[in-house]
This record gives structure tokens, sequence and C-alpha cells, in this order.
């Protein structure tokens, strides 16, 4: 018997869907809560010392949130919400985070070390969902002493950071 064998390649061209879901990726919505771990110290320093330090550290920071195009509110004294996208972070743990030395480095007297903690809420369903990681992230970074970012996302934490001796 002679058998006849047809064979049917079919090709779908997903270059469009896969760039749209590197969009996708790049662009969800990252939450961050930053925290001035030694506000508290500052006290000590005369009111004009202290508002150079604190507003030297706000200049930095806004430096930082506009280069992501995002969104850098203060919320507190010495607490600090910041909004982004993902790509931005991704950016951030390429770099270590170099805006922890940056910080560390800004200080006007050995008393008042000024350092900063940071806590990301990734991949969350909502922004609800990423600001309570970016809770407990905050949280977690106080735990293990400041001066440092962490991520959470709904698995894990990654830790970042974290340099600065402690004063007594």
């Amino acid at each position: 018997r002679n058998a006849e064998q047809m064979l049917v390649l079919y090709w779908t061209d997903i270059t469009d869907q896969v760039a749209l879901q590197e969009k996708y990726q790049r662009t969800r919505p990252i939450v961050a809560l930053i925290h001035l771990d030694s506000f508290e110290d500052l006290s000590s320093l005369s009111e004009s010392d202290k508002a150079t330090i604190i507003s030297r550290l706000e200049s930095y920071l806004s430096e930082w949130a506009q280069e992501s195009g995002g969104v850098f509110r203060s919320t507190d004294r010495g607490r600090y919400i910041f909004f982004c996208d993902s790509w931005y972070l991704d950016q951030l743990v390429a770099t270590k985070f170099e805006i922890l030395d940056k910080m560390r480095q800004t200080t006007l007297s050995e008393r008042a070390p000024v350092s900063i903690s940071i806590g990301f809420g990734i991949e969350g369903e909502t922004l609800a969902a990423n600001h309570e990681f970016a809770k407990r992230a905050l949280d977690m970074a106080f735990g293990r002493g400041g001066d440092q970012a962490v991520i959470k996302n709904k698995n894990n934490f990654e830790f970042y950071g974290g340099k600065s001796k402690t004063v007594e």
C-alpha cells in the first residue's frame, strides 16, 4: 500500500502579543514606603542643621523619584510614599540601591548619621495589596536594623543594603 501523508504548518505571528506582555510587565505599578531611620536623632542638632539635612535628603529623594517618572510624596515627618513602574525597580536592583549609600553619606555630624529604609511592594493584585506588601517590607527592614531596601512580593522578601554601623 502506498499511503500519502500530508503535513500542514500553520504559523501565527505573536510579535505584538509578546511586546504587549513585556510592556505590561515593565509597567506594573509598585509601591514604596520610605522612612528616615535616624529622624529622631536629628533632634539633637540645631534647627538650622536639622532643616539643612532634611532639605538635602528630600532633594535627593525627589531627584531619585523623578528619574523613574513616578510619584513621590511626603506623608509625615520623615516618612514618604513613592509609586512607580516596575522597570525602575529593576534598575534599582541592578545598581544595588545606590540611593542608600548616597543618603547615608548625607550627614553634618558624626552624632547624627542619616540613613533610610525602603519597603517595596510588588506583584500584588491591586495597589492596596502592593501597599500592604510595602508595609511588611518596611517592618522587615526595621527589624533588621534599617538602612536597607526590602522588596516584598506574594511569596518572599529580598534584602539590599544594611551597611551602616550602629551608633550609641
